[in-house]
């Protein structure tokens, strides 16, 4: 691992590897506080499952003490708990799809894992993806909700007909949310991805007495990069290596390199696959071919893209979310003029969508005050960020470069 990484981003690697060792001056444990922090970070990334697995699978005693084993044995916990709850509904929800004979493709954690980890619960789900044929769309979005589901989204995609809308979220009366797409591919338009080759590549597995359908190893790996680097420009953090690792360690020896390389290239993502499967090998050890590095690799090589990557990866998700979002709309420079007309859309939206976003008849007298209270509100949100830049806070501006850093990271992605 690089010499560069924190001491905490250290460890936490060695432990995801199973090392039988932790590297830092040759110590096979640290003390409690280290170790909590070491956990919640891990909780930050999401991983805290699988590195509770990790840590009892091994031979020997933890390097961890026990509070904050209790600790990761909790978290394995709430994520075998909500697991089973999204699994339930998902199970629920295609078996009615496919009685209606339409197909169904389990996307990321829902393929990840109850088909390729070997527990369940050590890949945590927040929600479940899946993805209907582009004709089946609009009718699976209507069979859910006649199901109990309901639209769990802007208003506007509450009719899910356009052809534009590339998936929509639909809540349980349990709160489970599953998000149903037409294309796995969001992070850009007229996205090159052959969607009927998907298709066809799929493998069928059963769920519940249902068939559906993962994505072929290669197809899911692909996926994987995609989400991370070009939708997200790996701010979702560890998971994706870890995503990765499991794949090969299940199905590597079937595993199709040469033809992971070639959908890399017609699908115009080598960039993606390239940061990404660099990345597992260099901060998770997981085994890639060198030369299927070398034949993804743009040229010349782009040493500072695969750092500003890496950092980004091991910062993981925004801790402030809301913040990191309304720094995107104010911190990154769009096209000339954009700025002003995006301005102009959220102040003024049309009357129409106001009125529904505020719950008030289209055509009341009462929409004008909707206008004046969306400004008041939108003042209140924006203003003491504005101020926080403008005194020149540390952690503001950190974040402010950090979200430049992710669009510049993302263009680069992008542009292939």
């Amino acid at each position: 691992m690089p010499d560069r990484l924190s001491e905490q981003s250290r460890r936490l690697l060695s432990l995801l590897r199973g090392d039988t060792s932790l590297p830092a001056r040759g110590m096979p444990g640290v003390d409690p506080p280290t170790g909590m922090s070491i956990a919640q970070e891990a909780a930050h990334h999401g991983v805290a499952p699988l590195l509770f697995a990790t840590l009892r699978g091994r031979a020997g005693p933890s390097p961890l003490d026990t509070n904050t084993m209790a600790f990761l044995r909790d978290e394995y916990l709430q994520s075998s708990l909500r697991n089973m709850k999204i699994f339930s509904a998902l199970e629920r929800i295609t078996g009615v799809l496919c009685r209606q004979g339409i197909d169904v493709l389990l996307l990321k954690g829902a393929h990840l894992a109850r088909f390729v980890y070997p527990r369940e619960a050590t890949r945590p789900m927040a929600d479940a993806d899946i993805m209907v044929r582009s004709a089946d769309f609009a009718r699976s979005v209507a069979l859910m909700q006649g199901a109990g589901f309901k639209v769990h989204a802007e208003p506007h995609l509450a009719s899910a007909s356009p052809p534009h809308i590339a998936h929509v979220s639909l809540a349980s009366r349990t709160g489970t949310v599953i998000e149903v797409h037409r294309t796995f591919d969001l992070s850009r338009p007229g996205s090159p991805v052959d969607i009927e080759g998907v298709w066809a590549r799929a493998e069928t597995i059963r769920l519940n007495g249902a068939d559906a359908r993962v994505m072929c190893p290669e197809d899911a790996v692909l996926h994987l990069c995609m989400h991370a680097a070009m939708q997200h420009a790996f701010c979702l953090g560890l998971p994706v290596l870890c995503d990765v690792d499991a794949i090969l360690t299940r199905r590597g020896s079937v595993f199709d390199w040469n033809m992971l390389v070639r959908r890399a290239q017609e699908w115009r993502m080598t960039r993606g696959a390239w940061v990404t499967l660099a990345l597992c090998h260099e901060l998770l050890g997981v085994m890639i071919p060198g030369e299927i590095v070398r034949a993804l690799q743009p040229a010349p090589p782009r040493e500072p893209i695969l750092e500003a990557a890496r950092a980004r990866l091991l910062e993981g998700k925004p801790r402030d979310a809301a913040s990191w979002t309304m720094l995107k709309r104010i911190a990154v420079p769009p096209p000339t003029g954009s700025r002003l007309r995006a301005l102009g859309r959220q102040l003024f939206m049309p009357p129409g969508e106001l009125a529904r976003r505020s719950g008030v008849p289209a055509g009341s007298c009462r929409v004008a005050a909707c206008y004046a209270r969306r400004l008041g509100a939108l003042t209140r949100t924006y203003l003491p960020l504005l101020w926080r830049l403008a005194r020149g806070e540390r952690a503001t501006r950190a974040s402010a470069r950090g979200v430049r850093d992710e669009a510049a990271l993302k263009r680069w992605l992008r542009s292939e």
